[in-house]
């Protein structure tokens, strides 16, 4: 083992550029380890010790990684398919294999709905959850429907791990946050805004360390 401190640099991910060029994002021993084991068991679509854990994504994401060290953390197994699969594939796979997690593409559940999904049996899936873009409320009902499994949604960014685990299903709804205006207040439903996240009086836990530029800089207190 490594004496460290929690706040000492583990790992350096990028963003993925989607609003401008990516960024060089620095996460702690706390920020990327100590959050995962934090927020584990906080919600209903938590992992414990049993579930083997499927993540359909690419190693360039980061929530591969970061639903792994989740995982890990607390002795659950995770499941990797080695080749691109299509829909059926996929629901194949979860029939086949004892996944009793799912973190699957949006993309993939939407493709996977428009199977016959009451053909299908999975013994041992409980849980299912999705991240990355906002899921449709048609495949969230569907899925439910004819699967008897809820489909759940998470929010997050490369600086901020999740934020947000959906833990009641409410299609549509990214869960109990606060939209504001460029002068931090609160605008009305339906107002244009932005989703903040406060850092003072303490700093959350999970919240990255710095952007990585070419002089080092630690400015955690602007906006993400």
């Amino acid at each position: 083992p490594i004496k460290s401190l929690s706040s000492a640099p583990i790992t350096i991910v990028f963003t993925s550029g989607t609003t401008g060029n990516s960024k060089m994002v620095e996460h702690s021993q706390a920020s990327w380890g100590l959050s995962h084991r934090m927020d584990i068991r906080k919600t209903g679509a938590g992992v414990i010790q049993s579930d083997l854990v499927w993540l359909q994504s690419s190693t360039g994401w980061v929530i591969l990684l970061a639903r792994a060290l989740r995982s890990w953390s607390v002795g659950a197994g995770v499941f990797f398919h080695y080749k691109d699969i299509t829909p059926r594939e996929a629901l194949e796979t979860l029939q086949k294999f004892p996944v009793t997690f799912a973190l699957l593409l949006p993309s993939m559940y939407i493709s996977a709905a428009k199977e016959d999904l009451k053909s299908f049996n999975f013994p041992t899936l409980s849980s299912c959850t999705t991240t990355g873009e906002p899921m449709n409320k048609l495949v969230m009902l569907k899925w439910k429907q004819e699967t008897g499994i809820d489909l759940r949604c998470s929010y997050g960014q490369t600086e901020t791990i999740i934020d947000d685990n959906n833990q009641e299903v409410s299609p549509g709804k990214l869960g109990r946050v606060v939209i504001v205006d460029d002068n931090d207040q609160e605008v009305h439903p339906g107002t244009l805004g932005r989703v903040v996240i406060r850092v003072k009086p303490y700093r959350p836990v999970g919240m990255f360390t710095c952007y990585v530029v070419r002089k080092y800089n630690c400015d955690w207190e602007k906006r993400i």
